[in-house]
């Protein structure tokens, strides 16, 4: 990705930079009047006649195909606060290129996911971003895109019909892919094999509050009858002693122990 500079001329914002294939171009001007986009050839001037035709000069994020080397210029009417390109690779053309493999990366962020897509000498190169995190609502279907501008014919080349399958393990760790690649270079396939894209297992959670003191039960059975007492001693002899109404005395038991006797008595 690179930044589009623009500099104010005769009152208005111009950027003039050399294109490099196919693109994608968004202006942040801060309204929606429509943008003059020109393209031509270098040390010359554009003509009036050679502004690229938009199908929605409103549009703020534009897709170009002005061949590599030709210079292109955006006009604004209004300050420029960012401007951003990004180059789309060139699968094939006409000078024979093809894809002859691909490498893939994951890291181990959450957050968007997303993926870059780069081509070097032939080999496409997949880097994938925050794949991994914890799963989110089902989201909204997003509206349909308007169509994009119809670039230029391109040169006579052969375009590969690429095919791509992928499997995803349940495992937990360091997340990876493997790429395996196969076919011919007219027609090749991709397989991705994510690995290790689950996460761990939570940390378990705080004891519950201790709940309310329950009901006092009911009784319980009676206890089984306990064994027959030692048979009691015997009164062998009683001494008694009266004293008006009052009664005292002693009774001698046969273990040889002593009982105290007190009373009361009434003539009648």
């Amino acid at each position: 990705m690179k930044d589009v500079s623009f500099e104010q001329k005769n009152g208005l914002y111009v950027a003039d930079f050399v294109s490099e294939g196919p693109c994608v171009i968004q202006v942040d001007n801060g309204n929606v009047e429509p943008l003059k986009i020109y393209r031509y050839m270098p040390d010359m001037e554009p003509s009036f006649y050679d502004v690229i035709p938009l199908d929605n000069p409103k549009k703020r994020i534009i897709d170009l195909d002005v061949p590599s080397g030709m210079m292109i210029r955006i006009i604004s009417n209004t300050a420029v606060s960012a401007a951003k390109m990004v180059v789309l690779p060139k699968l094939s053309g006409g000078d024979g290129s093809s894809i002859t493999g691909a490498t893939a990366t994951v890291d181990g962020n959450t957050g968007t996911p997303e993926v870059t897509v780069g081509l070097d000498d032939g080999n496409l190169n997949f880097a994938f971003k925050n794949l991994k995190g914890e799963k989110g609502d089902t989201g909204a279907a997003g509206a349909q895109g308007e169509a994009g501008t119809k670039g230029d014919k391109g040169d006579a080349g052969t375009t590969p019909v690429v095919t791509a399958t992928a499997t995803v393990d349940g495992n937990t760790g360091t997340p990876s892919v493997e790429v395996t690649k196969s076919g011919t270079a007219e027609a090749p396939s991709f397989a991705f094999a994510f690995k290790n894209l689950k996460g761990e297992k939570g940390d378990t959670g705080p004891s519950g509050a201790t709940g309310a003191k329950g009901d006092k039960g009911d009784a319980g059975s009676a206890g089984a009858k306990g064994d027959k007492g030692d048979t009691g001693a015997k009164i062998t002899s009683i001494e008694l002693n009266i004293t008006g109404g009052t009664i005292a005395g002693t009774a001698h038991l046969d273990d040889e122990s002593t009982a105290s006797i007190s009373g009361t008595y009434t003539a009648g």
